[in-house]
């Protein structure tokens, strides 16, 4: 489970079994908003060019199953 407390930045890791290897920020603030930043490459490319990837998540109530 990942938590951050309001108003904080909380960096993690996150390397999944495929092609993009990446780096997350989550921040969140005191509205129950977060904004997720991820700076991926492509392990496999000879020359990779890092990207970001900003999602802002908005909303009451945040649910996740699994």
């Amino acid at each position: 489970m990942l938590s951050c407390t309001p108003n904080a930045t909380c960096p993690f890791i996150m390397s999944p079994n495929g092609d993009i290897v990446t780096n997350a920020d989550l921040h969140s603030y005191p509205n129950n908003s977060f904004q997720l930043s991820v700076v991926a490459t492509d392990k496999y490319s000879k020359n990779p060019t890092p990207y970001t990837v900003i999602v802002e998540i908005t909303g009451q109530y945040i649910e996740t199953t699994g």
